[in-house]
């Protein structure tokens, strides 16, 4: 068998080549990492579900607790009863994303997901409600439906 040597021009290539590799590897693997899907529906369990389309959460606000920034929540079809459904900076924290992975929360089938109050509500229970610092956030698709209250005066509040 002949021994092979590698001069130095080709050893630079070589290393080039595994570099570009490599960093196409990482960065393929974190984008992936970054943007994270789960799924909430009526029929879910927060205790039993892990937030994948085979086993949802039941409720919009424990899905958006397990949110990193850029992730996206998508909602199945249903009614959503109760503060623990709102979609409420003020009740659990809506991570940031980036001008170009937004954090994501949306109804499955644009207008199928309805999110009700179940009674009375304080003036600060807004069903959307963003603070300032919840950025780069998308919400989409829902429908709200605020009964038997005469407060808040209106079901969003997005500061800037």
């Amino acid at each position: 068998m002949k021994e092979k040597t590698v001069n130095m021009r080709d050893w630079g290539n070589i290393k080039r080549t595994v570099q570009i590799f490599l960093f196409s590897l990482l960065s393929f693997h974190g984008a992936n990492a970054q943007a994270a899907v789960y799924y909430v529906s009526d029929s879910g369990s927060n205790f039993l579900g892990n937030g994948s389309l085979a086993s949802p959460w039941a409720t919009i606000s424990y899905g958006i607790g397990r949110l990193s920034g850029g992730d996206t929540v998508i909602v199945r079809p249903g009614t959503y009863t109760g503060s623990a459904n709102f979609i409420n900076d003020r009740m659990v924290n809506i991570p940031s994303g980036t001008s170009s992975v937004y954090t994501t929360i949306k109804a499955e089938i644009p207008y199928t997901a309805r999110i009700r109050n179940s009674g009375a509500l304080n003036y600060y229970d807004s069903m959307v409600y963003l603070q300032r610092g919840a950025d780069y956030v998308h919400v989409d698709g829902f429908i709200f439906d605020m009964a038997n209250t005469t407060d808040p005066e209106y079901i969003a509040t997005i500061e800037s």
